[in-house]
């Protein structure tokens, strides 16, 4: 809806008020010159005519603004020209009979540029709504993160302080019998304000399913937002006052894992000593599996798709991150190579693994990890290494290590002092390069880039660098550089 006052107000229009409308607003504006357009006419529009259909019959005018009237039309905008110098006494007259607005549009004005003001400002308001939407919407992902990361410590009082602090309220929370469990109320909070309220039941398995009741009183209007942050509160209560057995036997055996490393029982598997869902089978034996990422976030995003998954066979996950893009994982010797790749999902593709063979799990040592780690470093994205592989044991090597140390330092060395100069990400560029066997296409999608900005960067690179990576050998040398890198010196 836009109001009248939108249009009179901005005097490059050129409208006058003649017959105040009988509604503040109108839906739309519509140009007509027919004589009856029926339905063409849309509900509480502001309808703009010069009369030509009337030129030689202007009493026919009055019937026409009778006819725009039930039509739904809610205000005529009537434009001074050739047709009619000024407004005719029978649309003035059959607008105030028939209820209907009217105002003058002045001669130089054309229709057009009224229909392309109201457009412009639908359009901005459109935009604004959409931007404060967009805003609010961030806010209420804000505090709902807030509220979380909160309640992860377990503490329904400072869930509730927090959830007080964003709505400026006080809020409490009771327990079916209706005794007070947490009550927290923000210093914003006034009680001699006028005051609104909001209240909530939520269920709970330690009361045998009879409700908790959340109530948030606020001395400013409760939005949709708040309302929502209200709700996820409510369940984040619902869930630390559940407090399931599973996750308590978990919370003790984490303490107990706890002891036992202070008191230094680290022998013969003792810290998973009775411990639910231990990874191994009935002999002790486990598999060890690492796989490597593209990024920490890649990493994240892998690990929490084996969690879910894990999930929903009633699995715990038993992982071990190594470095920021490298983790370990321990299961069951059953679980195959392909069992992880299925789980894996869309990320099979862009992560490297080296899957071990099985092992006692209390002779596990970090030798067996750097090894798959080493093996897994020498991959491309979405290559497996297993136990039967060959692998590359030459590489460890302390000629080899020596050598590929030293050329690392030449290639990768000299791009890192080049980055850090002038703000370039050649290092970078090169070991993505590299990793995707010189594909530019994928190379520039992992990069987010356009691949021709891959190649110009890879021409500067083999500039700096001298080295031709088209040569093969050139290429195979930079690869286990890059390699050497990132494992470490050692």
């Amino acid at each position: 809806m836009f109001p009248f006052t939108f249009l009179v107000d901005s005097q490059h229009l050129g409208l006058t008020e003649i017959v105040a409308p009988p509604k503040p607003s109108f839906t739309v504006v519509q140009i007509n010159e027919l004589e009856t357009p029926g339905s063409f006419i849309q509900q509480e529009a502001f309808v703009l005519t010069v009369g030509a259909a009337f030129r030689d019959n202007s009493d026919g005018l009055r019937g026409h603004v009778e006819h725009l009237a039930e039509q739904g039309t809610v205000a005529v905008g009537f434009g001074i020209s050739t047709v009619f110098g000024r407004i005719p006494d029978a649309v003035v007259d059959a607008a105030r009979e028939n209820n209907v607005g009217l105002f003058e549009v002045s001669r130089p004005v054309p229709f057009a540029r009224i229909l392309s003001a109201v457009h412009e400002e639908q359009h901005r308001r459109s935009t604004a709504e959409q931007e404060k939407r967009a805003y609010l919407h961030q806010q209420l992902l804000h505090s709902q993160e807030k509220l979380t990361q909160t309640a992860t410590a377990g503490d329904v009082k400072a869930l509730t302080r927090d959830a007080a602090t964003t709505l400026e309220a006080r809020v409490t929370i009771k327990d079916p019998n209706g005794l007070l469990i947490a009550e927290q109320v923000s210093r914003a909070f006034n009680a001699m304000k006028k005051t609104y309220s909001s209240s909530y039941r939520i269920s709970s398995s330690a009361t045998d399913g009879r409700p908790y009741t959340v109530d948030v009183t606020s001395t400013r209007t409760l939005t949709d937002q708040d309302r929502s942050l209200i709700r996820h509160y409510a369940g984040l209560a619902a869930t630390l006052l559940s407090r399931p057995a599973h996750l308590r036997r978990i919370h003790n055996q984490l303490n107990s894992f706890a002891l036992r490393i202070r008191l230094g029982i680290t022998d013969e598997g003792e810290l998973y000593s009775g411990a639910v869902d231990t990874p191994v089978d009935r002999e002790g034996f486990t598999r060890p599996i690492v796989i490597a990422a593209q990024s920490p976030r890649g990493m994240q995003a892998v690990v929490e798709r084996l969690d879910r998954e894990t999930s929903k066979s009633d699995r715990l996950l038993h992982v071990l991150e190594v470095d920021e893009t490298t983790f370990l994982m321990v299961v069951r010797p059953d679980v195959t190579v392909r069992d992880v790749l299925g789980t894996l999902g869309e990320h099979r593709g862009r992560v490297r693994i080296a899957a071990g063979g099985p092992v006692l799990l209390a002779r596990l040592t970090l030798d067996h990890v750097n090894q798959l780690v080493s093996r897994a470093r020498t991959l491309r994205p979405g290559d497996v290494a297993r136990a039967n592989d060959s692998g590359l044991p030459w590489l460890r090597d302390p000629t080899v290590a020596y050598a590929l140390a030293a050329r690392r330092e030449e290639i990768f060395g000299r791009l890192i002092s080049f980055d850090a100069a002038y703000g370039t990400d050649y290092e970078t560029t090169l070991a993505v390069f590299l990793r995707h066997g010189a594909r530019l296409g994928e190379a520039a999608e992992a990069l987010g880039v356009h691949r021709h900005t891959v190649r110009t960067r890879m021409a500067k690179i083999e500039k700096l660098c001298e080295i031709d990576l088209h040569n093969p050998a050139h290429f195979s040398e930079a690869y286990l550089a890059m390699t050497a890198f990132e494992g470490g010196a050692g």
